[in-house]
């Protein structure tokens, strides 16, 4: 079985726009199709470990900055109204990720409401790999 987040640290899977910001545990980027919310962004961890509880001091002393700097950015080159930052994923193997959900002007009030729109190309919020590619500098140039 593969694992979408080790392709994409490994490179065989290239994010719209590569990496925004990475260190030693954790590689920020946009989403991959076939998802595209404009500025949807996905945190990974480097090392392929399964659940929240399995991280390392390290890896989880590192994650709190990187979420707060990565929903900053985000907010500011998007122009959301908020951030949503939350852990999904039903996949067994896939390994611990965080979704960074920019909540746009105009979006439904129910957050699961907001969730359904990331899966709709027919959203007005949706997005090719062009315009991915385009959010993903201007979050890197709005990095605090």
């Amino acid at each position: 079985m593969t694992c979408l987040a080790c392709d994409v640290g490994a490179g065989r899977v290239r994010p719209p726009g590569g990496t925004i910001y990475e260190d030693e545990y954790w590689q920020l980027a946009h989403s991959v199709s076939p998802v595209q919310l404009r500025g949807w962004l996905v945190l990974v961890s480097k090392r392929h470990v399964l659940d929240v509880g399995a991280l390392t001091a390290d890896e989880a002393a590192a994650l709190g900055p990187i979420a707060a700097s990565g929903a900053a950015a985000l907010q500011s080159a998007v122009g959301a109204e908020r951030v949503y930052v939350c852990s999904l994923g039903r996949e067994p193997h896939l390994h611990v990720h965080f979704h960074f959900v920019p909540r746009h002007a105009g979006m439904p009030d129910a957050p699961l409401d907001v969730f359904a729109a990331m899966w709709s190309n027919q959203s007005p919020w949706a997005c090719g790999d062009e315009e991915a590619a385009a959010v993903a500098e201007t979050v890197r140039r709005a990095w605090p």
